[in-house]
């Protein structure tokens, strides 16, 4: 009995792995990893299909089906041979189009961000919508959750959405004050969940604040003292974020509205949860888009802007990333730019609190370097600002790495700013990244070299 036992978990082992096979070699993009998901669906079935199923997709087509797409409630206008090539492509994918007449103010430290958050709790007349990767109950984290609660109490409508990884430390109970006094607490993919209801590997990286529908804060920034705080921090990474108000707030709306429904399951109307501002601000000059990725849009929007920004650029592509793992089409983008004679850098920080992915980037950085790309190390503390500089025309802000998993995996989103105006003040923050760093790429002995290798194998698994 025990060998035909043995025969059926061997024969359904091998018929899971085929199944699964089937499914990766049906991913039409990013297939550079499919290789070693065949390899071990073939000769280890039990440990690489649970791996896969856990880790390996992508494009999460049960996510999308549950949580729907984002609805911004407006037609996509028809594109002009004035508009920028990136605005008529995120038009041609159903994306709400680039808008005039916001105001945006960057914070390009966390004692402005927070001072300026904590303004806007305190000041909000009727709603405060809130969602975040990493909540911390430390000092700051605390303070936020505070004035949130206080407001709730005093009757404002006041939503709380938290990353279940993200913010993994922080349980219903550390928040039931919040909750008692009217506040409303969500998590987004709990790591343990119904079925269909995502996958623990896909996460919410999105950082928005929205305030009476009318202001947003966004950016890179999450809700803890290392990344914002009311005193300075000797070790605070360094992190760019924004005050928006104008036509494009009623697209992070959108987004909120969208995230919400899906982790609460609570549907938000959009006429009470619609943009509550006017087409005209004051000092509104700026021209800005929106652009969410991620399982619930069904192209990688920013992964295509950020490639097609790259192709476009004509004098100047700086790149500030803190976790530097581009897929190879985005690495030869690079290097193609720097032979068209564009003033290519790229910072990173000499050390960030991620050890594998410092390893992974080094391959990366030695291509561009090595193509006449100038790589800059940033000997301070970590920085956490993701920004993204296409000569004086093009400038994005916001939450998405330069890496596969934000990329092609998780919930994203990022400003587009277009003008040299609004683009002088993220150019600055680059600058002085640039005059805190070193320019070099890291040393090239014969083990640094091996563990590259395995690692930038392996990277398209992660």
């Amino acid at each position: 009995m025990s060998w035909i036992l043995t025969h059926f978990w061997l024969i359904f082992g091998y018929l899971l792995g085929f199944l699964c096979s089937l499914a990766l070699l049906r991913q039409p993009r990013h297939r550079q990893g499919i290789g070693l998901w065949l390899l071990g669906m073939l000769l280890v079935p039990y440990l690489a299909v649970p791996l896969y199923l856990a880790f390996g997709g992508r494009k999460y087509r049960k996510i999308i089906q549950e949580k729907g797409g984002i609805e911004f409630g407006e037609a996509a206008s028809e594109a002009s041979d004035e508009d920028d090539p990136i605005d008529r492509m995120l038009r041609n994918f159903g994306l709400p189009s680039s808008s005039g007449g916001n105001s945006v103010t960057i914070w390009d430290n966390g004692i402005d961000t927070y001072n300026g958050l904590m303004d806007q709790i305190r000041n909000a007349r009727r709603s405060i919508s809130i969602e975040t990767y990493v909540l911390h109950l430390d000092a700051t984290g605390q303070a936020v959750v505070d004035a949130l609660t206080e407001r709730a109490r005093e009757g404002l409508d006041v939503r709380l959405l938290i990353d279940a990884v993200g913010s993994m430390p922080v349980k219903k109970k550390h928040l039931e004050e919040f909750v008692k006094a009217g506040g409303h607490l969500a998590y987004f993919i709990p790591v343990l969940h119904l079925p269909f209801r995502g996958k623990t590997n896909t996460r919410n990286h999105r950082k928005i604040a929205i305030f009476d529908c009318e202001h947003v804060i966004a950016g890179g920034s999450n809700i803890a003292e290392e990344y914002i705080g009311p005193t300075p921090l000797e070790d605070r990474w360094k992190d760019i974020n924004f005050l928006l108000k104008g036509p494009s707030v009623q697209h992070y709306l959108a987004i909120f509205r969208s995230d919400w429904s899906f982790a609460s399951r609570e549907a938000l109307p959009e006429d009470a949860w619609g943009w509550k501002g006017t087409a005209e601000i004051p000092g509104g000059k700026d021209v800005t888009q929106v652009i969410p990725s991620g399982p619930d849009i069904p192209r990688d929007t920013l992964y295509d802007s950020i490639l097609t920004a790259i192709y476009g650029a004509r004098k100047r592509l700086w790149i500030a990333a803190p976790y530097f793992v581009p897929d190879d089409a985005l690495c030869e983008a690079i290097c193609l730019a720097v032979s068209r004679g564009v003033d290519v850098r790229v910072i990173v920080p000499d050390v960030s609190n991620q050890p594998l992915a410092d390893l992974a980037r080094s391959t990366y950085l030695r291509q561009i370097h090595e193509a006449g790309g100038r790589i800059f190390r940033y000997r301070g503390c970590n920085f956490h600002g993701k920004t993204v500089l296409v000569d004086d025309r093009l400038g994005f802000v916001g939450s998405m790495n330069m890496d596969r998993r934000s990329l092609f995996i998780n919930f994203e989103v990022m400003l587009l700013m277009y003008g040299p105006e609004l683009l002088e003040h993220v150019a600055r923050w680059n600058e002085t990244l640039i005059d805190g760093s070193d320019e070099h790429v890291p040393t090239r002995s014969r083990i640094r070299l091996l563990q590259e290798g395995i690692v930038r194998i392996l990277v398209p698994l992660l």
